[in-house]
């Protein structure tokens, strides 16, 4: 049958304006394998997160480039000629979504998508970073997201009173607390599940039921990572946790 698959080829932000990168996929089922996808993408500037490259095909399945049901697709960041973008396997991820949702290739469609989206597990070194995910077998849409944000913390004023705008304003004194305080919102179907390393140092995974929010106190230096589900993460407390 027909399937429409898209994908957005560097969700970016817009301090790597400039850069660019070889975001490629192909796929395998069995002993055959696909042919190359392969595009050069120039990150774009402007509010985050930024869709630097969006495409889609539609096809029949058995197509070179049209994933098979219960294929395996690798989706691949390659820095090589002319790209120069270092991928961070630490921040940057792949992402992967077979659906019946339509997303629109706007804000609220990326940042919805993004917390739909599976993260498939990171492999590689060097230059060339993929993973192989499964192209699923319901839903009428295959979505693919290199997302390849980055993050960058800045110290903030923090007062235990909300309304001590003084001291927040002007006295402010940098937070010696190596952990905060995370909110983990479950906003997938089903159960989800978040990895984060607390205040000992220890790395803990803990599962967020459907439509539910957890707190969690985990150091400040290590974001929590989503392993499964939808998961909107925010920090609920900037330094220190409350009991």
């Amino acid at each position: 049958g027909q399937l429409p698959l898209f994908s957005w080829n560097g969700a970016t932000s817009n301090a790597d304006a400039g850069q660019t990168i070889y975001s490629q996929w192909r796929y395998t089922a069995g002993m055959y394998t696909g042919s190359l996808q392969s595009s050069l993408v120039s990150f774009a500037s402007g509010t985050n997160p930024i869709a630097s490259r969006f495409s889609s095909v539609s096809g029949l399945q058995r197509a070179a480039n049209i994933p098979t049901n219960g294929s395996t697709v690798r989706m691949a960041s390659n820095k090589f000629a002319l790209a120069n973008f270092d991928f961070n396997v630490a921040q940057n991820k792949f992402r992967y979504l077979r659906t019946n949702t339509v997303y629109n290739n706007n804000t609220v469609g990326i940042n919805a998508l993004i917390t739909a989206a599976s993260v498939g597990t990171t492999l590689g070194s060097g230059t060339y970073y993929y993973s192989d995910v499964p192209a699923g077998t319901l839903g009428n849409y295959l979505y693919l997201v290199w997302d390849l944000r980055d993050t960058q913390e800045t110290n903030l004023c923090w007062s235990a009173d909300p309304l001590d705008v003084d001291y927040v304003c002007c006295e402010c004194d940098p937070c010696t607390d190596p952990c905060r305080e995370w909110s983990l919102q479950n906003v997938g179907v089903g159960s989800s599940s978040v990895r984060y390393t607390d205040c000992n140092g220890v790395v803990q995974t803990v599962v967020i039921a459907q439509g539910t929010t957890r707190l969690i106190c985990g150091l400040s230096s290590v974001a929590p990572l989503v392993i499964s589900g939808g998961v909107i993460i925010t920090v609920s407390q900037e330094c220190g946790c409350r009991d």
